[in-house]
């Protein structure tokens, strides 16, 4: 490290008085005092090696600290380096970890759904088998309406026309009206023992249409009646979900086949539940009950409980959609 200006050349001018002294001094012959110059010079140049080694200690303190400063800076980047790529490889194990989850969910969701789509397709032949079954056995007098959806499936209509042909049934209640009671009324036209169909509706305007059906198809007079019956609050005590009133099934006796396919599960929890306990009295020995929309929650608890309170009711026979239960004789 350097001096100043100003130092240097105030120690340059005391050295060079103590020269001039000291020549003169040779000169005249004055050994004492060259020989003070000659010590002074001495110490002048021993004190220059002392402050230098001395500044040359403090550069090299400074350069130790600077060395251990850029250390610490090196072992801090280090860290930080290393914690960046931890969480970067981390990281990137999650997003592999998801991308394989998010994969394999996807792959399983694909699977069910081409399953879903094969089951749809082989119900939808099913259904189409049935319906021609169902059209070879009448000469229908006018076009029938659409099944399926809220109206029975094909395939549950071929159960019930086969359960009517087969079987000495003559009273047969319907709970919503629709498409099936077209194709009762044609089942009991076909067997020519007689045989009446009570369907309850509770919208009027449905019930209005199935009418309107029931004349274009010639059953003006019968076998089916397609009766009025809005939806009434506390028909079972304990069950809030309103029902159809009772007074408009107080004449009807002897029930050999209920079908139970209304109320509407908008209409509340368990809507359908109370069929049972209302119309038990009602039904004949050994009568059919079928449930529509058998897989659905509802129904499925609705069955539980039937099967547990009634004894001798059983299940005997089940489509896709339906389940037949019968009481024992």
């Amino acid at each position: 490290m350097r001096l100043p200006s100003h130092k240097l050349l105030l120690a340059a001018g005391v050295v060079g008085v103590v020269l001039a002294v000291g020549l003169v001094a040779a000169i005249a012959d004055n050994t004492g005092l060259a020989l003070v110059c000659v010590l002074l010079i001495q110490s002048a140049a021993l004190l220059a090696v002392v402050d230098t080694r001395r500044r040359q200690g403090g550069l090299a303190d400074k350069v130790t600290n600077h060395a251990a400063a850029l250390k610490r800076v090196d072992r801090t980047i280090a860290n930080v380096s290393q914690r960046v790529v931890t969480e970067a490889r981390a990281s990137e194990k999650a997003l592999r970890t998801e991308f394989a989850g998010n994969r394999a969910d996807l792959r399983d969701r694909l699977g069910r759904t081409r399953k879903g789509i094969e089951r749809t397709l082989d119900l939808r032949v099913q259904d189409i088998e049935a319906m021609i079954q169902l059209s070879d056995r009448f000469e229908l007098r006018a076009a029938m309406p659409p099944s399926g959806r809220w109206a029975l499936n094909a395939g549950g209509l071929l159960k019930l026309v086969d359960l009517v042909e087969r079987h000495p049934i003559r009273t047969i209640v319907e709970l919503g009206s629709g498409t099936s009671t077209l194709w009762l009324s044609y089942a009991l036209e076909r067997r020519g023992t007689g045989g009446r169909i009570i369907s309850l509706d509770h919208d009027q305007h449905f019930a209005g249409i199935t009418r309107a059906e029931l004349v274009a198809h010639g059953f003006a007079e019968g076998p089916a009646e397609v009766r009025d019956a809005p939806l009434v609050e506390g028909v079972i005590d304990g069950h809030d979900t309103p029902w159809y009133d009772p007074a408009s099934f107080q004449d009807v006796e002897g029930i050999d086949l209920l079908i139970v396919d209304g109320p509407p599960m908008a209409s509340g929890g368990l809507a359908r539940y109370p069929a049972l306990p209302m119309l038990l009295s009602r039904l004949a020995p050994g009568a059919i009950v079928v449930v529509d929309d058998a897989p659905r929650p509802d129904e499925q608890e609705m069955m539980r409980r039937w099967l547990a309170d009634v004894p001798g009711l059983g299940r005997v026979d089940q489509t896709e959609r339906q389940v037949f239960l019968a009481l024992g004789e």
